[in-house]
């Protein structure tokens, strides 16, 4: 199981949150587990989600959406996801 960190800047988190929580069913047939959503302590639109993926080829074919770039848009997504992906140690 890989960990996978996405970051991104939204216009207006409290507009963004809305919109991600009800794109949840494409998350969830792509095998994405949400682990939690994060905005920065000094930046409340500056976003980190987090989630648990089997395979983290997912994750790249996931954001290669060209429907899931319009919602990002529509969403008010500013910046191109940065994306950390992470393997368990110990």
């Amino acid at each position: 199981m890989a960990t996978v960190f996405l970051k991104h800047e939204v216009a207006d988190y409290s507009a963004w949150k809305p919109l991600y929580d009800a794109d949840l069913p494409r998350r969830n047939a792509a095998g994405l587990k949400e682990i939690g959503v994060y905005r920065e302590a000094s930046d409340e639109n500056m976003v980190v989600v987090i989630f648990e993926v089997e395979n983290p080829e997912v994750i790249k074919e996931f954001l290669q959406s060209e429907d899931l770039a319009e919602k990002m848009k529509e969403a008010g997504v500013l910046t191109k996801p940065e994306v950390w992906v992470g393997n368990p140690i110990g």
